[in-house]
């Protein structure tokens, strides 16, 4: 007698996370260590987000009535898809900066009996429910509410939030794959980054103009919803593609990851001969360099160089010369303006006006100028009749117009983008005067206007001159002690000389500036004064933003790890973040008070003799920071403990 068994099919069951792991994950945010630490800055973060949603929301709902304030036609739907191409690579600039891999959150688990997959889909799905995915929709939905939908209708309004949603997740997505992958591929960051900067040089260059192909795409999906297939189905494959790179790396061993380079690839045995001090700087070199996050630094201001030299080049090229802002008269118009001054009138129907004008100051090598309404003041053309400069140091010329005429005027140094200025710096105006007789007409100049573009160069010179020679120095300045905190506490025991341990990286520093100085000479071929210009920002990077992050640096708080991805935030707390702002809104401090004393062109000259005032103080102040690292040493290895 044979016994028969039944055989019954297992139930299809749909993957999904246990309640008990989501229920952990909600109770670690109440439940953390450091939480209690981080009350104050927990509520002003709060305070800020706050105020950023509010922003967000007023700002769809208010949108179409904000464009039809600027008084014509403007297609609001157009402008937003315009716009939302450049919003799209800013936010996955901005993930790959400041979004987190949530990796840490499944080492616990990974001890007890959780399938990996289980594990991986809790990870990807807290990816999902981020500031980076939630923010957006407080201005998409609205414009989609308020401004698409009366036009397309409901369904087609539907499908373009919908899109956008699924973009925003893509990215979010696509963000994780290249850091994970990055663990294991160090160069695919710059790859990412240098995509961006192709599509960014090629908008700049009007030869892939992101704004049109975004308005036509976005256009599309208004057209034909269906098309919002596409980015659900590359949300797909990004799932897949991220799911199976988390499944193959999730180790205890991937998490913590200690994969350092070889040891032996990088020598430093010159360095090492110049006694104690050079025996630090070879070490700060090789952890710099046999480590995957600084190796990732260096590759990656390596390769910001070039681009911003490419940058500075295409500006430099298309900056006018001060002689297109000031031009000088042509020696023939002078000779016929002094003629003309001792001259009486041809014609009884014609009248002399003298157009006298006392300036307080008048810019070096510049020529004054007067236009009017008439043929003979040149019909508004700001560089048509030159005044002759006078020994009182007044300005003057005669010009003759038709009797019973009403002329309008002003004064200018050649442009538009230099005329006179009212006395209280308000919007230049006509003057008026009605010829009935010979007149002479006296005015003063106070002030006048400083051309826009001098201020975009000057601008644009100070961040990009500043990120020239210090693309090494923000990035590895931010974390200055950080980069030893896995041995931080040993190097201290050793009795280390702390002034040697600081010179060490404050010579790595100044080299750093020094060498990326050196490399961004050729720009001088483009314009030669752009050479002391870069020089004078160099210096002031060399003696005040070096001073700046060692100050900063005893305040740190975490420690680095060196093993992480090149985007990543592990290591930076506020003070790290804020530091920025000081080392980058200084020189434009100095540039706004020197523009409001009149002296802007100045500007480079101070921020030079303060490099250079730095730098001759930097003993004394060396000092000051080494007794303060001193005083804090103890409270940075206490905290490197608990973090």
């Amino acid at each position: 007698m044979t016994r028969q068994v039944a055989v019954t099919a297992p139930p299809i069951t749909v993957p999904r996370i246990p309640i008990s792991l989501i229920r952990h994950q909600w109770l670690s945010s109440f439940r953390s260590v450091v939480r209690p630490q981080n009350v104050a800055g927990t509520v002003i973060l709060s305070i800020l987000l706050v105020i950023l949603a509010l922003n967000l929301l007023s700002l769809g709902l208010l949108l179409e009535r904000l464009l039809a304030e600027r008084g014509q036609e403007i297609d609001a739907v157009a402008v937003v898809n315009g716009f939302l191409g450049y919003y799209f690579v800013l936010d996955l600039l901005l993930r790959l900066w400041f979004q987190r891999v949530p990796g840490q959150i499944v080492r616990p688990y990974l001890f007890l009996p959780v399938r990996r997959s289980t594990l991986v889909r809790l990870l990807l799905t807290k990816s999902f429910l981020t500031l980076f995915n939630i923010l957006p929709l407080l201005l998409f939905v609205p414009i989609a509410l308020r401004v698409v939908a009366p036009r397309y209708g409901i369904q087609p309004a539907a499908a373009w939030t919908l899109f956008l949603l699924l973009l925003l997740l893509c990215n979010g997505m696509a963000t994780l794959y290249v850091k994970k992958r990055e663990l294991t591929t160090p160069w695919m960051g710059a790859l990412v980054l240098a995509v961006v900067m192709v599509i960014a040089a090629l908008d700049y260059l009007q030869l892939l103009p992101l704004r049109l192909g975004s308005a036509y795409l976005f256009g599309q999906v208004l057209a034909e919803p269906w098309l919002v297939v596409i980015p659900l189905l590359l949300l797909v494959v990004l799932y897949r593609a991220t799911s199976g790179l988390l499944t193959g790396h999730l180790t205890v061993e991937s998490l913590q990851d200690p994969g350092a380079a070889s040891g032996g690839r990088f020598s430093f045995r010159r360095v090492e001969e110049l006694g104690p001090a050079g025996r630090l700087i070879a070490l700060e070199l090789k952890m710099l360099l046999r480590n995957r996050r600084p190796r990732s630094v260096i590759i990656f201001g390596a390769s910001m160089i070039p681009f911003l030299m490419a940058f500075e080049a295409y500006w430099l090229a298309s900056v006018p010369d001060r002689s297109d802002i000031y031009p000088a008269p042509d020696s023939l118009v002078l000779q016929q303006a002094r003629a003309g001054e001792s001259d009486p009138a041809s014609a009884p129907q014609l009248k002399r006006v003298r157009f006298v004008l006392q300036p307080r100051t008048v810019p070096e090598d510049t020529w004054v100028y007067v236009t009017g309404n008439l043929p003979r003041l040149g019909m508004w053309n700001p560089a048509a009749i030159p005044l002759l400069p006078q020994r009182d140091g007044s300005w003057r010329r005669t010009v003759m117009v038709p009797a019973d005429t009403l002329i309008e005027f002003r004064f200018t140094l050649g442009s538009w983008d230099a005329q006179r200025l009212p006395a209280d710096g308000s919007r230049p105006a006509n003057s008026t005067l009605h010829v009935e007789r010979d007149t002479t007409v006296t005015m003063s100049a106070e002030r006048w206007r400083s051309p826009e573009i001098f201020v975009l160069v000057h601008v644009n010179m100070i961040y990009i001159g500043i990120l020239l020679s210090g693309m090494f120095l923000l990035s590895y300045g931010q974390l200055l002690i950080g980069w030893e905190g896995g041995y931080l506490e040993g190097l201290l025991a050793r009795k280390v000389s702390l002034p040697r341990y600081l010179g060490s990286k404050y010579a790595i520093l100044v080299g750093s500036i020094v060498c990326s100085f050196v490399l961004t000479l050729p720009l001088g071929l483009l314009k030669p004064w752009f050479i002391p210009i870069n020089g004078a920002l160099a210096l002031y990077n060399m003696g005040v933003n070096t001073i700046i992050l060692l100050m900063v640096a005893q305040f740190s708080k975490k420690p680095v790890d060196l093993n992480a991805s090149l985007f990543s935030m592990q290591g930076k707390g506020s003070v790290q973040v804020l530091v920025l702002a000081p080392v980058m809104l200084g020189p434009l401090l100095v540039y706004g008070c020197c523009a409001l004393l009149g002296v802007a062109a100045w500007t480079f000259w101070f921020l030079g003799g303060l490099g250079v005032l730095g730098l001759a103080l930097y003993p004394l102040l060396m000092r000051h920071i080494v007794r303060l690292l001193i005083h804090r040493k103890h409270m940075i290895v206490a905290a490197y403990r608990l973090a």
